[in-house]
């Protein structure tokens, strides 16, 4: 049995975009499950977390439209999808949730930025929802009626394992609220919405871990007593799969209905900024027999930063930034900048200073490589780096801290001088001045390195910031451009920083540049020319 879905599934449709459709809102008296309980308080997590937004309206010109509007901690972001045309436009900013930007009562919630805001001025801060955006190319207001829709409890009690260590997660949704409001698209004049023919989902989470990778879908049938909340998802260092759907059957029942999901690989969208590729057709098989086959209209709905990042891929430094970006599959622009040669004029526009890496985020430019680094794994949470809010946030980021800082001031000088040495025997002196810094200042900050920082089981800001280093240590003896002496003394000098280094080494994110033939010659050059 084919069950048929002429609706939005996360702005992915399976009917032609001449074909209006038809968005029915639902119609209770208020979105409480007063039946079935679920495990917290759903008004007092509303107060943080991730606030996404998926707005299907008409027009009273007809016109029909996608709207999506997100918050989550450091990240504001938007889109309009017109339906009809399928002309798509985004915006993207840095936000940073402060007490100034985010203001929490018992009875109210205002989360204000200048391209973005979430009001709920009512008790139970779910009732009715102002959500706003403007960017370049269009602004919108909506008043969503969270009261008309029932809420949807993920899993069953809205609470999910949803990360390393089976780490629980909220996920609640008001699937089809009654949505009026504005939408103006660049100077023409302002859309009025219908509002018996729009509906928002209203998404919310509190995550504590972010799985290695996740699809979600919502579902939304000619039938809307049906609505549809979709997971699959996988956890790192695991074989565990979860693939299960979460349906809100009438008003109050809540079904979890386990799955099969397959993708089409060839019929993929690759991205032009990060290279990754993004299927455009799924078939999802139930145990009854059911399955539903879901095909995107429209391809690049990518909602991204506008990033560049000036960098040179001989540079340690910048290479701290292309970790990063690879680890997370950030989408980016790259401006190769050459070292060899003075900097052009539009270069020291951007950065005077003439060094890389250099970053433009949405038109702002951010230098020096750890701020780089370290702006992007604020901008974009994960398990790089957690934030000052978790709550052991402040701790781990000060232990990362430290032992960055212990590298650069106890050990890395003692590099320089391996390279620049004018001979071999001072270049020996200092080899061993290396081995000696990192097994007394190095080697006791890794207990417990399982096998990263920290015990982590995936590399932190600490391996993005010294994994450029290492690798370039560990390469250039190899190849005898420095000491090999470093290599062969260090497992039983340094044991824990062997093993560790050894990891990091061979991290797909570390090598994702490094191109180790190049940076042995033109390390090996440079040697030869200082002692020529």
């Amino acid at each position: 049995m084919i069950l048929s879905i002429p609706k939005v599934v996360v702005g992915l449709w399976l009917c032609t975009a001449s074909v209006a459709y038809h968005f029915q809102p639902d119609k209770h008296d208020t979105w409480k499950n007063t039946r079935s309980p679920s495990l917290i308080d759903l008004s007092e997590d509303q107060n943080s977390g991730s606030y996404w937004s998926s707005a299907f309206v008409t027009a009273t010109t007809g016109q029909q439209f996608l709207i999506v509007h997100h918050q989550f901690s450091t990240i504001c972001k938007s889109s309009v999808l017109d339906l009809q045309t399928l002309k798509y436009s985004k915006h993207v900013d840095h936000c940073e949730i402060t007490d100034a930007t985010r203001v929490v009562t018992p009875d109210y919630l205002s989360i204000t930025f200048p391209n973005l805001s979430i009001v709920a001025d009512v008790p139970d801060k779910i009732s009715e929802l102002q959500l706003s955006a403007k960017s370049p190319d269009y602004s919108f207001s909506l008043d969503v009626e969270a009261r008309t829709s029932k809420v949807l409890l993920n899993g069953g009690n809205g609470v999910i394992a949803w990360g390393p260590g089976y780490s629980n997660c909220s996920h609640w949704s008001i699937p089809a609220a009654r949505t009026s409001g504005k939408l103006t698209l660049g100077e023409k004049k302002p859309l009025t919405l219908d509002p018996s023919k729009s509906f928002t989902w209203y998404d919310h989470q509190i995550t504590n871990g972010v799985p290695s990778n996740f699809t979600w879908f919502e579902f939304h049938f000619p039938d809307p007593s049906i609505r549809v909340s979709v997971w699959a998802y996988d956890w790192p260092e695991s074989s565990d799969s979860w693939r299960y759907a979460t349906v809100r059957l009438g008003e109050e029942t809540n079904l979890v209905l386990p799955y099969t999901l397959s993708a089409d690989w060839d019929n993929a969208w690759v991205s032009p900024l990060s290279g990754r590729k993004f299927p455009q057709s799924w078939t999802l098989k139930f145990e009854n027999g059911d399955y539903l086959r879901v095909n995107s209209v429209k391809e690049d709905q990518e909602a991204a930063a506008d990033i560049t990042l000036y960098t040179n891929h001989r540079c340690p430094w910048a290479h701290r930034a292309h970790i990063v970006l690879a680890e997370l599959g950030i989408p980016f622009k790259e401006e190769i900048i050459d070292l060899d040669t003075p900097r052009t004029p539009e270069y020291l526009k951007v950065n005077p200073r003439g060094q890389v890496p250099t970053l433009s985020y949405n038109g702002e430019i951010i230098t020096e490589s750890a701020i780089v680094a370290q702006f992007l794994a604020d901008a974009y949470p994960s398990h790089l780096l957690p934030s000052t809010t978790d709550k052991n946030g402040p701790l781990v980021r000060a232990r990362i801290a430290f032992f960055v800082d212990a590298w650069f001031s106890r050990v890395q000088s003692h590099y320089g001088k391996v390279v620049f040495a004018k001979s071999d025997s001072d270049a020996e002196v200092s080899a061993k001045d290396i081995v000696a810094a990192i097994a007394k200042e190095v080697e006791p900050l890794l207990t417990g390195a399982a096998p990263f920082f920290g015990g982590n089981e995936k590399i932190t800001l600490a391996e993005v910031l010294i994994g450029p280093f290492i690798l370039r240590i560990f390469s250039l003896s190899k190849a005898g451009v420095i000491p090999e002496s470093i290599a062969k003394e260090l497992p039983d000098a340094a044991p824990r920083f062997y093993q560790w280094a050894q990891a990091v080494i061979q991290q797909p994110a570390v090598l994702s540049i490094y191109n180790e033939e190049k940076i042995v010659e033109s390390t090996k050059n440079r040697v030869a020319k200082l002692r020529a």
